[in-house]
């Protein structure tokens, strides 16, 4: 049990820092019903867990190489922008009159917050760093880092869990508007985040090309 708790306390702590993921699950939640908000949050926990249990296995070290991580990068970025410009365009319609929330359905917000979490394979490295620092830390074995990641995992049910309840709760009495241009200022942060990391993943390219000469 202390095990588990440490799991989920370190994966608590790590949610604090947010990302285009949080924001594209508050979206949902703004402009959904709570079940359909959950449903995406869903999707989220199954990729993280996928990502816990091949990080346990070590699949990460059969990746590990500078190409594949940077192909993964490029991909991952270019993803959250695809989505943030999905985002963008429904609150457009959303703000031009079209019923926004008619538009989400519990299998749809499943999907693409499965889809949006699972194609940045790099989280899968930044869980094998946070197991090995821990069985390392803690001494754990095999069994007491699975208990570990299986308390890290239930960290994203609890945050986005309680933040797309609450979310849910308050949103039934806000004019579309004001959803629209919620949806709008996500649909900016994701695609920002996006080419922000596209500049720097081709600027560190560039840095080590020059490096070699």
């Amino acid at each position: 049990m202390k095990t588990l708790i440490n799991g989920l306390l370190t994966g608590l702590f790590l949610q604090l820092a947010i990302g285009p993921i949080f924001f594209f699950i508050l979206s949902i939640a703004v402009e959904s019903d709570l079940v359909v908000a959950w449903a995406g949050v869903l999707g989220v926990v199954l990729a993280d867990y996928i990502y816990v249990a091949l990080s346990i296995l070590g699949i990460a070290k059969l990746i590990d190489h500078p190409k594949v991580k940077h192909t993964f990068a490029i991909v991952s970025a270019l993803v959250i922008v695809a989505f943030g410009a999905y985002l963008l365009w429904g609150a457009i319609r959303g703000a031009q009159g079209a019923v926004v929330s008619g538009e989400r359905t519990m299998s749809g917000a499943f999907v693409s917050s499965f889809l949006l979490t699972i194609s940045s394979p790099l989280t899968l490295f930044f869980w094998s760093s946070v197991f090995a620092v821990k069985a390392i830390e803690k001494n754990y074995n095999k069994n007491e880092i699975t208990i570990f990641g299986i308390g890290a995992g239930l960290s994203t049910v609890l945050f986005l869990g309680t933040t797309v309840t609450i979310v849910s709760m308050l949103h039934t009495s806000l004019p579309e508007a004001v959803v629209a241009i919620s949806n709008i200022l996500v649909a900016a942060i994701m695609i920002g985040y996006g080419l922000i990391r596209l500049v720097k993943i081709f600027a560190n390219k560039q840095a080590k090309i020059v490096e070699e000469y």
